[in-house]
């Protein structure tokens, strides 16, 4: 088997990083069961919530990891309604959650995000990784809990 060639060093341990991280996952869920390390080769690892272009993801800069939930459809008027059925109900997400959650509400792009970050796990020091990724993890976990029945409401409300 060819190895591959990355073109950094944030790269290749990037790619580490996730080797660890979804390993922790896919003991405690089966959300990104299928997913390639490899594929987080830009810093991102998604996974579909079974509503095209709403995804679940994985989301690790150099020092610091996050957890997401992506509005990014083809329309930016739909994903903007999406994002602000959500808003409605912060209070209570957050509350499921059991923290504050980032809304980021892009004005001039079509791609909306909900966010929790994490900090710690710089890429250059891997024994920091193992804090962050099941922090990580127990959140995304915790996130798909949250976000899984207004997923269910937006799919009717919208008709998608």
């Amino acid at each position: 088997m060819m190895e591959t060639k990355y073109r950094t060093q944030t790269q290749k341990n990037r790619i580490e990083f996730f080797k660890g991280l979804l390993s922790r996952s896919n003991s405690k869920t089966d959300l990104f069961a299928n997913i390639s390390p490899e594929s987080g080769y830009y810093a991102t690892l998604s996974k579909s919530t079974g509503i095209s272009g709403i995804r679940f993801t994985y989301w690790k800069p150099v020092s610091e990891g996050n957890i997401e939930l992506l509005i990014e459809r083809k329309d930016p008027t739909e994903n903007k309604e999406i994002y602000d059925y959500l808003l409605q109900n912060k209070d209570e997400i957050e509350t499921i959650f059991g923290d504050t959650l980032e809304w980021h509400r892009s004005e001039g792009n079509k791609r909306t995000a909900i966010r929790k970050r994490f900090y710690g796990g710089d890429l250059s020091y891997p024994e920091t990784w193992p804090d962050l990724q099941i922090k990580m993890v127990n959140g995304m976990v915790m996130f798909e809990n949250v976000f899984r029945p207004y997923l269910l409401k937006i799919k009717r409300k919208f008709n998608l």
